[in-house]
């Protein structure tokens, strides 16, 4: 609650008249929209927030996020240059702040990028230390642990831990999805497809809940149901594809990324 007043009264004022800090509240309410306009405002807002003041552990946390999160939703026109800003300023904010959880969350989140699981789960880990009622560092922890080496069950105590966490999350609608994608893995069509619907209901969710939706619609032989959610992904994305996918998704653990891909093959997302 706090955090979004403090966003609002951000937005109301001028630019020119905007000190670090609420540079740094401006980039938050453009971060938590998810369009590529919106992207690239949070990475400006935030870069002009370190400028401002370099020992920011925080701005250059959101300014890595924000960074690296254009890879995956295909805002970044340049994906290796994204994730090479992405990594210096996740280095920045841990060396200012060792204890602050971001830093720790988007050093994992860059590990599974490199195919680097191990050092992602041990990073991810370090961001729950720094603070046990941190729901995005368990986010984190059940992303690595799912996304990056298919560890399932530990992966659904940590997304039910950031669920609990943090009910009003503006990313909730992130942790609902992945979690109805591991359920989708593990067979659990009917609350995976429970967590994608929730999360679709979010404005800002995206083309990714529709198409895990669409997958586990799929899994549950829903597939005209499926059709729509990918009609609907594609609607959001139109880049969205198997390419497009096997681009962005880097380095997600092969046997799921397989799982998913023959799923949306069936669901009927195009090849390219």
């Amino acid at each position: 609650e706090i955090e979004a007043s403090e966003r609002d009264r951000a937005r109301r004022k001028p630019p020119e008249s905007l000190d670090a800090w609420e540079r740094f509240q401006r980039g938050l309410s453009h971060f938590y929209r998810t369009s590529k306009d919106d992207n690239e405002k949070a990475i400006r807002l935030f870069a002009e927030a370190v400028e401002l003041d370099p020992t920011f552990a925080a701005a250059h946390a959101y300014h890595s996020y924000a960074s690296w999160w254009g890879v995956p939703m295909g805002f970044s026109d340049d994906p290796n240059s994204s994730l090479a800003v992405a990594r210096e300023a996740a280095e920045r904010a841990a060396a200012i702040d060792p204890q602050e959880p971001l830093a720790h969350f988007s050093l994992g989140r860059l590990h599974i990028f490199a195919g680097e699981v191990e050092m992602a789960i041990r990073e991810m880990q370090t961001a729950v230390s720094c603070n046990p009622n941190s729901a995005r560092a368990h986010y984190g922890l059940g992303f690595a642990c799912h996304y990056g080496a298919g560890q399932l069950d530990q992966a659904l105590n940590h997304y039910d831990a950031a669920l609990r966490l943090s009910p009003r999350d503006p990313q909730r609608w992130l942790t609902l999805t992945l979690k109805g994608e591991a359920l989708r893995t593990d067979g659990r069509y009917d609350e995976a497809i429970s967590h994608c619907q929730q999360a679709c209901q979010f404005p800002d969710c995206g083309f990714i809940s529709y198409m895990h939706l669409a997958a586990s619609l799929v899994g549950d032989g829903r597939d005209q149901e499926a059709l729509t959610a990918i009609e609907r992904a594609k609607k959001i994305n139109r880049d969205l594809s198997i390419e497009f996918l096997r681009k962005r998704f880097i380095s997600m653990h092969e046997t799921l990324f397989q799982s998913l891909l023959d799923n949306l093959r069936k669901a009927g997302l195009p090849e390219a």
